[in-house]
C-alpha cells in the first residue's frame, strides 16, 4: 500500500515540478526575452512552405491579402493565382515568369498584365507563373517544374532590380530558399530540401505560438539547425543564360523584361548570349513597399511586351484581337 502511495506521490511531484518550470519559464522568457515578430505578408496571407522552393501558393485556394490596397488572389489546381488551363488545348501558350511583379502584388487579379495578354490574343493559353518573393533561382526551377505540362511556344521572364540580392542568399525576406553556386562556370544547386522557417512554423501552430515558452524552444531549435546566411556573388546572367538555354532546347523563345534600366554590361551579356531582352521603366507604380506596378502600370507593360513579340515576329496579326 505504501509503496502504491509513493509511486502516485512520485508522479504527483514530477507533474508539480514540470508544470511549475513551465509556468516560470514562460514568465521569465516574457519578461526577459525579445522574441521577433510574426509577420503576416503574402507568403503568409497566400502561401506555404515547400521543401523545394522554399514557399509555394497554396492550391485551388481563395484568399485577400491587404498591401497598399486589398488584393484578391484566386489560385488554381498547380497553386498560381491564375484560371484553370487545359494542357491538352491546341492553343499555342505564352507563359509569364517572375516575382510579385508577375504574381500582381497590389493590384486586382483581372488588371495582371497577363490578363492584358489574354485579352489582346484571345486564341492563346497565357499563363501566369508569377510567385511573390522568387528570385532568378526559384524561377528557373519553376521553370523546369511545370514547362513540360504546359509546353508555351513563348516564355516571358521578368527581372527586377532585387533579384541578384535574392540569387545571391539562401534566405531572403526572413525565409529559407535553395540558391545555386557557380563553381568552374557550372550552376550547381544547393540547400534543397529546404528547412521550415519560423513563419510558416507560427503559421502551422497558431495556438501552440502564444506560448513565448513555445517560440523560445521553436527558436533554439531553428538557431541550431539554421544554415549559414549565404551571400555570394551575382549570378543572375548565368541563371538567365540557364533559362534561356532550357526554354530554347524545348523548341521555344524566350523575352526577357527588365522592370528598370539595366547596366549595359548585362545588356551585354545577353546580347552575346543571343537572348532577347527589352527594359520596360515605369513611373506607373506605387510609392509605397516594393514600388508595384498599379494596374496603369500593368496595362502599359503589358501592352509594351506584347509588341515586343510582335516586332520579334513571335506573334503574328492573326493572333492580335483588332477590336
Amino acid at each position: 500500500m505504501k509503496k502504491k502511495r509513493s509511486k502516485k506521490r512520485k508522479l504527483l511531484d514530477i507533474l508539480i515540478i514540470t508544470s511549475t518550470t513551465l509556468v516560470l519559464g514562460e514568465f521569465a522568457i516574457r519578461i526577459f526575452v525579445t522574441l521577433p515578430p510574426v509577420y503576416y505578408d503574402e507568403k503568409i496571407a497566400c502561401y506555404r512552405y515547400d521543401e523545394e522552393l522554399g514557399w509555394f501558393p497554396r492550391e485551388s485556394s481563395k484568399s485577400v491579402y491587404s498591401g497598399a490596397v486589398d488584393s484578391d488572389v484566386i489560385s488554381n489546381s498547380d497553386g498560381f493565382r491564375d484560371v484553370e488551363h487545359n494542357p491538352s488545348s491546341n492553343k499555342p501558350g505564352l507563359a509569364y515568369f517572375g516575382d510579385s511583379f508577375v504574381w500582381g502584388y497590389d493590384v486586382k487579379q483581372d488588371k495582371r498584365l497577363t490578363e492584358v495578354a489574354s485579352k489582346m490574343m484571345p486564341d492563346w493559353n497565357i499563363y501566369n507563373f508569377g510567385v511573390s518573393g522568387y528570385g532568378t533561382d526559384q524561377e528557373y526551377l519553376l521553370l523546369q517544374k511545370f514547362f513540360p505540362k504546359y509546353l508555351p511556344k513563348i516564355v516571358v521572364l521578368v527581372v527586377h532590380s532585387n533579384d541578384d540580392a535574392d540569387n545571391a542568399a539562401n534566405i531572403r525576406y526572413n525565409y529559407r530558399k535553395p540558391y545555386y553556386e557557380l563553381i568552374d562556370g557550372n550552376l550547381n544547386l544547393k540547400g534543397q530540401p529546404v528547412g521550415t522557417s519560423f513563419n510558416f512554423q507560427a503559421h502551422e501552430y497558431p495556438n501552440l505560438f502564444k506560448s513565448h515558452l513555445f517560440q523560445g524552444m521553436v527558436m533554439a531549435y531553428n538557431k541550431i539547425t539554421k544554415p549559414k546566411l549565404i551571400e555570394g556573388p551575382i549570378i543572375t546572367n548565368e541563371l538567365i543564360n540557364e533559362f534561356s538555354n532550357y526554354v530554347s532546347s524545348h523548341g521555344s523563345n524566350l523575352l526577357v523584361v527588365y522592370t528598370y534600366e539595366e547596366e549595359e554590361k548585362d545588356k551585354n551579356y545577353l546580347s552575346s548570349h543571343e537572348i532577347e531582352y527589352i527594359c520596360l521603366p515605369t513611373k506607373l507604380k506605387f510609392p509605397a513597399y516594393g514600388q508595384h506596378w498599379t494596374e496603369a502600370g500593368h496595362e502599359r507593360v503589358g501592352a509594351e511586351i506584347l509588341g515586343q513579340l510582335y516586332r520579334l515576329g513571335w506573334i503574328k496579326d492573326e493572333d492580335l484581337d483588332k477590336g
